[in-house]
């Protein structure tokens, strides 16, 4: 963020801010892909989901966990070239890790980040209210309360489901380097 970057981010010699064609430069590089790097993230939760909910039913009917793991990331990418190599043998944190299907919760996370973030964008980066706001009513709260109850009263609505995507993608409508 501008604002942020702005107290630190100076030319070494000049001590000039960074430029604005700078900054947009780096919204566009950290936005390059994010549509596929988000559709790997959902592939790998709905891998995970289906191991553990689908999975021993389909056994029979499948050549084994590989070839079950190939159908269900079929979903997922563009072409069968990019299921050849299945993921799942360097994917052992799914079960030895402990998410037991929670792998999704990566992406809930992520989504709960890019709406409360968009709270400051809105707001002011370095708005001391928003920023005791947030201390306030989800960091120091632990685990007093349901976190949804916590977010709601940190942003004063639901969870806004398409966060994620605007952070990762850039806007949905209007100009694309914002």
């Amino acid at each position: 963020e501008k604002e942020a970057l702005d107290l630190f981010a100076r030319h070494w010699e000049t001590s000039e801010p960074l430029p604005e064609e700078s900054l947009h430069r780096m919204l566009r590089a950290r936005r390059f892909m994010g549509g596929w790097n988000q559709f790997r993230q959902l592939s790998f939760a709905n891998l995970d989901l289906e191991l553990h909910r689908t999975y021993a039913q389909a056994q029979d009917e499948s050549d084994g966990v590989m070839a079950f793991s190939r159908n269900v990331l079929r979903d997922f990418v563009p072409s069968d070239q990019f299921v050849r190599r299945t993921i799942l043998p360097g994917f052992s944190h799914l079960f030895a890790g402990g998410y037991a299907s929670a792998y999704y919760s990566y992406l809930w996370s992520e989504t709960l980040e890019a709406d409360a973030f968009s709270r400051f964008e809105a707001e002011g980066v370095m708005n001391p209210t928003v920023g005791r706001s947030y201390v306030d009513t989800i960091l120091s709260q632990g685990d007093a309360q349901d976190p949804e109850e916590l977010f709601q009263a940190f942003m004063g609505r639901d969870v806004d489901r398409s966060a994620l995507l605007t952070r990762n993608l850039g806007p949905l409508e209007g100009n694309q380097d914002e």
